[in-house]
């Protein structure tokens, strides 16, 4: 589960060569950024609304960031490294059972993470997160590495964003179903396809009964 006050070595809000009040300030800004996103749609976040919120003044945050596009640019950064440090956690080969109870955990991991991920609103930075997530795990382990690249895309494509829809229809439906039993499903399907779920078919008129029901209600 990602921390969003939590700070690593390796990222730039926490080098060394900063005080720990600046480090203190710079990560008070970026929590109040992840903050807004719970409430405010992107257009609403601006200058003003993070620092009214963190409690500073617009020249502070200028010290710590050129522009409100930095701001962003580092906080998908932030969070791409956060998923990724789970998912080099797993065991290799990767199976989609593990892939998908990873994306699950971690995208409900807080209402803000939740939010950039399920709101049409948040949806440019959920793909820029996504496919900073996608490229380290394929530099981790690549298992289409035999296909050419345009067909790696493709590929990857429908992997990454049947998951990804997958558990925004799970998340906005209500979570209707248990969590591990929507993580099973998915990686089912990922990993064997829709064949072995399809229910035998048996000709009884039911098919027609259906189709008149289905036409009736589209009148």
């Amino acid at each position: 589960m990602p921390d969003t006050m939590r700070i690593h070595d390796d990222q730039p809000i926490a080098s060394n060569e900063h005080s720990i009040r600046w480090q203190r300030t710079h990560a008070l800004i970026r929590q109040s950024y992840s903050e807004l996103l719970h409430t405010l749609g992107p257009d609403d976040i601006t200058v003003s609304a993070i620092t009214d919120h963190a409690h500073i003044h617009r020249k502070t945050f200028y010290l710590h960031y050129d522009s409100l596009e930095a701001i962003y640019e580092e906080y998908a950064t932030y969070l791409a490294k956060e998923y990724s440090r789970t998912i080099e956690k797993l065991p290799r080969p990767f199976n989609y059972y593990d892939l998908s109870r990873t994306m699950f955990e971690f995208y409900t991991s807080s209402p803000e993470i939740e939010r950039i991920f399920a709101s049409a609103q948040y949806r440019q930075l959920a793909n820029d997160i996504i496919l900073q997530t996608t490229q380290h795990s394929r530099s981790l382990y690549n298992p289409y590495r035999n296909f050419s690249p345009a067909e790696q895309e493709l590929i990857n494509t429908f992997v990454v964003y049947s998951s990804v829809n997958v558990w925004r229809r799970w998340t906005l439906s209500g979570k209707n179903i248990p969590m591990a039993d929507a993580i099973k499903l998915l990686g089912d399907l990922l990993e064997h396809g829709v064949a072995p779920l399809r229910a035998p078919y048996t000709y009884d008129g039911a098919d027609t009964e259906d189709a008149v029901i289905f036409n009736a209600e589209r009148k």
